[in-house]
C-alpha cells in the first residue's frame, strides 16, 4: 500500500472527523441560543401577566379600601341614627310618666290643651255633679273631631308596628353584616394564601429559569486544543502502527 494514499486517507478522515465535530457543537449552540431565546421570550410573557394581575390586585384592593371608608362612615351615620332613636324612646317613656304624674284636674286640662292646641278653642269643661261629695270633671269635644281622635289612635297604632318592624329589621341587618364580615374575613385569608403560594410559585420559575438559561449557556461538550492534540496523535500513531504492520 502507498504510504502517500493511507495519509492522505487517514487526513481526509481526521477533517471529516473535525468538521463533524465542529458543526455538531455549532449545531449544539445555536439550539441553545434559540432555547434561550425561547425561555427569555417566555419568561417575559410570564412577567408581564403577573405584573398585569397585580395591578388588577392593587386597583381592587385600592377600591376595596375605598369603599370600606363608605361603609365606616355609614356605619357612624347608622349608629348616631340608632342613638338618636333610642333618645327619642326614652323620651317618650319620660313624658307618658310625667302624664301619668298628673294629680290636678287643671294640670291634665293644660295639658290636653298643649298636646291638642288644634281643639283648644273647641275643647269644653264640664262637672258631673249627680254625686256632689265626688263630683266628676269631663273634656268635651264636639262630636265632629271625634274622627280627629280616631285617626290619632289608628296613627299611633300604626307607627308602633312600624317602629318595632324597624326594629327587628335593623336586628337583621346588624346579623347580616357580621356574617358578611366573616365572609369578607374568609375571603381576605384565602386571597393572602392564594398571594403567598403565587409569590412563591413564581419566585421558583423565575429561579428554575434562570438555572436552566445557566446551564444552557454552558457548552455541553469542550473541544480544547489538548484534547484535539491526543485525538490527533491517536491517529497517527494507529496510522504508523498500521503502516508498519503492513510492510
Amino acid at each position: 500500500m502507498d504510504k502517500g494514499k493511507l495519509f492522505i486517507g487517514l487526513g481526509g478522515v481526521v477533517l471529516v472527523l473535525v468538521i463533524a465535530v465542529f458543526a455538531a457543537y455549532q449545531a449544539a449552540k445555536l439550539w441553545a441560543k434559540d432555547e434561550i431565546h425561547r425561555v427569555e421570550l417566555e419568561r417575559e410573557v410570564a412577567r408581564a401577566e403577573r405584573d398585569s394581575i397585580l395591578a388588577v390586585t392593587a386597583l381592587r384592593d385600592s377600591f376595596k379600601l375605598e369603599t370600606q371608608r363608605t361603609i365606616d362612615s355609614i356605619g357612624v351615620a347608622t349608629s348616631d341614627i340608632r342613638r338618636f332613636v333610642d333618645s327619642l324612646e326614652q323620651a317618650r317613656a319620660t313624658q307618658q310618666l310625667s302624664v301619668r304624674l298628673l294629680r290636678t284636674n287643671d294640670a291634665v286640662e293644660r295639658e290636653v290643651r298643649e298636646v291638642f292646641p288644634e281643639f283648644a278653642n273647641a275643647m269644653r269643661v264640664t262637672e258631673d255633679l249627680t254625686d256632689p261629695e265626688f263630683p266628676i270633671q269631663y273634656i268635651g269635644f264636639p262630636v265632629q273631631f271625634a274622627s280627629a281622635f280616631i285617626i290619632y289612635r289608628q296613627n299611633a297604632e300604626a307607627f308602633r308596628v312600624q317602629r318595632d318592624s324597624l326594629a327587628m329589621l335593623d336586628t337583621l341587618n346588624l346579623e347580616i353584616i357580621e356574617l358578611k364580615d366573616s365572609v369578607i374575613v374568609l375571603t381576605e385569608l384565602n386571597e393572602s394564601t392564594f398571594r403567598l403560594g403565587f409569590d412563591s410559585a413564581f419566585a421558583r420559575y423565575e429561579q428554575r429559569t434562570t438555572e436552566y438559561i445557566d446551564l444552557l449557556n454552558q457548552p455541553r461538550f469542550k473541544l480544547d486544543v489538548p484534547a484535539l492534540s491526543v485525538i490527533l496523535g491517536s491517529i497517527a500513531v494507529g496510522a504508523l502502527v498500521g503502516v508498519a504492520v503492513s510492510n
